[in-house]
């Protein structure tokens, strides 16, 4: 995570922000007041989507016993078929 106070992070906006939009790591803007973290959208709707289905009962759970299933026995999902 690159770090910089307000004042650089204010010099070098543009460029700061159209790297993290292409996908570069979040930048740590420091102040007196509390620091910021400047991530892109895509890696804060990611973060959502993360943390809300890490708060769904049994989700967690079901992605860590997922790592255990070898790919090979995995089908493809038809959704004219039922489960």
């Amino acid at each position: 995570m690159l770090k910089m106070n307000v004042q650089e992070f204010e010099e070098n906006l543009e460029s700061i922000v159209e790297n993290i939009a292409k996908g570069e790591e979040p930048s740590l803007v420091t102040s007196p007041n509390g620091n910021v973290v400047v991530l892109s959208e895509s890696s804060y709707r990611s973060m959502k989507e993360t943390l809300y289905l890490m708060s769904q009962p049994g989700v967690r759970e079901e992605l860590l016993k997922s790592k255990d299933i070898d790919p090979n026995e995995c089908v493809e999902y038809d959704p004219s078929k039922r489960w």
